[in-house]
């Protein structure tokens, strides 16, 4: 009797164990965030191959010869509450919550907030979600976010990702596509990234009502959170979908070398 009361407190102690394992809180929304962005990294990267991918079990992320890619496609992400690597991954960018990286200096003006949401979250709004929505290229997607951002280089990379884990998703007003996302499926947490909306379409809602959507259909298949990193002009758009700031992730780059 004493032992088979034991086995079912071990039964039990199990099922709390792994119930605290899935609880989502702002910790673990964190280390969802960084882990989402490294692994879309190592999406960009594998387009040269697999000197490309860095991952190391400090580092993840991508890996490009100086000039080849945009200097922020260049990165590395060091995973949430680990000790950011000593040798140089070869990135420009080291992506990490700590406060330092050994080599490198930070650069402060591109400091972004880390988001997250829980999808069973049950004062989660989505009204005003899109009715539709299309799958535009990766041609279209770079396209728009070089124009938004006045950056180039950025269609050689995202032109050759194959990794199934991408979703390109886009609204269209007639022919002409107004606001577009990648998402990137991590596991169970669906990460936003070059979320863009067509200048002349801006302050419509187009891209609160394109992630709602993203959401709801996120939330339908599965996935139990969303993350992203947030640029200065799309937190007010995230505020209002419902994601919270859950932690902030800096970049490092190689100290100047002194003539």
């Amino acid at each position: 009797m004493e032992g088979a009361l034991s086995q079912e407190r071990g039964t039990m102690t199990d099922e709390v164990a792994k119930k605290v394992q899935d609880v989502i809180d702002d910790v673990e929304l964190a280390r969802r965030s960084n882990a989402n962005l490294g692994e879309m990294l190592t999406a960009l990267g594998e387009t040269v191959g697999p000197k490309g991918v860095v991952r190391w079990p400090n580092a993840v992320g991508s890996r490009f010869e100086a000039g080849t890619s945009p200097d922020f496609l260049n990165s590395v992400v060091v995973p949430s509450g680990v000790a950011p690597p000593v040798e140089d991954p070869g990135s420009h960018y080291v992506w990490t919550d700590a406060d330092g990286v050994a080599g490198r200096v930070e650069v402060p003006e591109v400091v972004f907030p880390t988001m997250g949401i829980k999808l069973d979250d049950p004062t989660l709004n989505l009204d005003g979600a899109a009715m539709s929505v299309e799958e535009p290229s990766l041609e279209k997607l770079a396209e728009m976010n070089e124009q938004a951002y006045d950056k180039t280089g950025v269609a050689q990379i995202l032109t050759g990702v194959r990794d199934p884990r991408v979703r390109v998703h886009g609204l269209r007003d007639e022919q002409e596509f107004t606001c577009v996302a990648m998402t990137f499926s991590n596991g169970d947490d669906l990460g936003f990234h070059f979320v863009v909306t067509d200048k002349n379409y801006r302050r419509r809602g187009l891209a609160s009502s394109l992630v709602k959507r993203l959401l709801a259909d996120g939330r339908r298949l599965g996935m139990r959170s969303a993350t992203l990193q947030a640029s200065p002009n799309g937190l007010p758009v995230w505020t209002r979908v419902g994601f919270r700031r859950v932690g902030v992730i800096r970049p490092y780059v190689r100290q100047p070398v002194v003539k």
